[in-house]
């Protein structure tokens, strides 16, 4: 239990690591985007809404529906994130982080380019996304709806890839165009 708690630290000090780096871009949309601290406004545009609550990009529900396990409520953490516990499933945490708006993805794509060992575009999700290498689609970073965010499995490499991190990651894609 030790050593799983000890990783899953790890991997989420990580995952803040390449966010904050990637809010470090020379993005000028950053700095005089306030939709960016707003929550979605109910549009079709994908260029107009955005939300930086990361616990309100999904549901429990929509993550069990696809895992198939039992998921726990969301619990908002310190990266911008949203931590689902589930159980009765392959996979036993899924993390959905709120990194900005459509502005600011290619900013944050390169950020994870820089400091991951690369990207890996993965079609079918929302208008685009991609994983970093290092872990595969155990992780996928994907815009729809004007909201830059990213699904993890937590996973620390990409040895063996859970396909619930592309699955979900395209059902709130849906879900915010």
């Amino acid at each position: 239990m030790n050593t799983t708690s000890t990783l899953l630290a790890s991997g989420l000090a990580t995952i803040a690591l390449v966010a904050l780096s990637a809010c470090g871009s020379n993005s000028p949309e950053k700095a005089t985007d306030p939709a960016a601290d707003q929550p979605a406004a109910s549009s079709s545009s994908s260029t107009t809404s955005t939300t930086s609550d990361p616990c309100s990009i999904t549901t429990a529900a929509t993550i069990q529906a696809i895992t198939g396990g039992s998921v726990a409520e969301g619990v908002p953490g310190n990266a911008r994130d949203c931590t689902y516990e589930v159980s009765g499933a392959n996979v036993r945490t899924i993390a959905v982080f709120a990194y900005g708006s459509a502005a600011e993805f290619d900013g944050i794509k390169s950020g994870y380019a820089t400091n991951r060992g690369g990207t890996e575009d993965v079609p079918g999700v929302g208008n685009r996304a991609f994983s970093p290498v290092d872990v595969g689609q155990n992780e996928v970073v994907a815009e729809a709806g004007g909201t830059v965010f990213a699904v993890s499995t937590l996973a620390l490499s990409a040895d063996e890839i859970d396909p619930e991190a592309k699955a979900v990651a395209a059902a709130i894609a849906t879900d915010l165009a």
